[in-house]
Parts: structure tokens; sequence; C-alpha cells
């Protein structure tokens, strides 16, 4: 199910789904390639925890997957806590999305080298065939996106912003009646 709200300057749109549709993947998908880096949150026993992971998929169907060392501890805070929030913003296009769901841990083979790219080569030398590397898998369960519908207003405000040594003053929720 999807809905979408605007308040004149952000569309807002609201995914509750285990499975999105064709176009809602499509829109999802957007926002996520136009990143390339998100924000993994994990719960601890002291509580929240982020960090950037690097995007390897290219197409979304409901799931987020990311690589990682097997002995990191994202693997082993989702092994102890499934729960997980991904979060991808772009100031630059005014979309922002951030998305909930159930993470799970894979040493499948075939998926690390369908995941592989020369984009993640970097931070695994020894390839998809190092023990060490494990897919992290998230099955999206909601999420919610803002895209800005007036960027330029946004840009002109960061620019008069910084001229005048402010924060900018931008809506990022929509109004309410």
């Amino acid at each position: 199910m999807l809905g979408i709200f605007s308040d004149g300057s952000f569309a807002y749109l609201i995914i509750h789904a285990m499975k999105t549709n064709e176009e809602d993947a499509i829109d999802i998908w957007d926002i996520i390639k136009s990143n390339k880096t998100a924000m993994l949150t994990t719960g601890t026993s002291n509580g929240f925890r982020g960090r950037p992971m690097q995007i390897i998929q290219d197409s979304y169907e409901g799931t987020i997957c990311f690589l990682a060392p097997s002995e990191s501890d994202p693997v082993s805070e989702i092994l102890n806590n499934p729960e997980v929030g991904v979060t991808f913003i772009n100031d630059l296009t005014g979309n922002y999305l951030s998305l909930s769901g159930t993470g799970s841990i894979s040493d499948d083979e075939q998926l690390k080298k369908t995941l592989w790219s020369e984009d993640v080569a970097w931070l695994f030398p020894s390839g998809t065939d190092h023990q060490g590397v494990s897919v992290i898998e998230i099955s999206i369960s909601q999420g919610e996106s803002w895209r800005d519908t007036e960027g330029s207003t946004k840009l002109y405000e960061r620019i008069y912003a910084f001229v005048e040594n402010r924060m900018p003053i931008i809506e990022m929720q929509p109004k309410t009646a």
C-alpha cells in the first residue's frame, strides 16, 4: 500500500508493505541509485548505531543487500537483533528515504558473486571467495520518502543562509491540517 501527500514543496510518500508493487519499487530505486551510500542503523545493548554502507545492487525488489566482513559489528548486531533501519539522503536532489526491515546474514557464495562489483573490491582484497565476507540482506517492511518538489527554492534558501552565515530554514515534514 502506498500513500502520497504533498504540502506544495515536498511530496511525502509512505510505504506500508512487505512487498512493493513495481511502481513503488521504481520510485524507491530512483532514490537509492542516486546515493550509492546508505546509513545502516542497528540496535545494540547500548542503543542504536549507524554506519555508512556501500550500495551494491542494481535494482530494488523489496530487499536491500550489503557486503560486510563476517566478524564485523553490523553482522553481529543483526544476528542479535535483526530489526534495522536504512536511510538514504540526497541533499542535491532533495530526495530522502527511510526504510525499516528485518536483517539476516547469508554466506551464500553465489549471492556474494552476484553482488560483487569493483566498487567494493577495495574493501575485500581477497575477493568473494574469502570466507570472511557475508551478505547482509534486509527485507524491507515499511518506509517513508520525502521528495523536494521545489528544488530551486531549497537551493536558494541554502545559498542565502550561507551568505548570511545562518542555518537554512527548510520545511522537512509536510504540513498537517
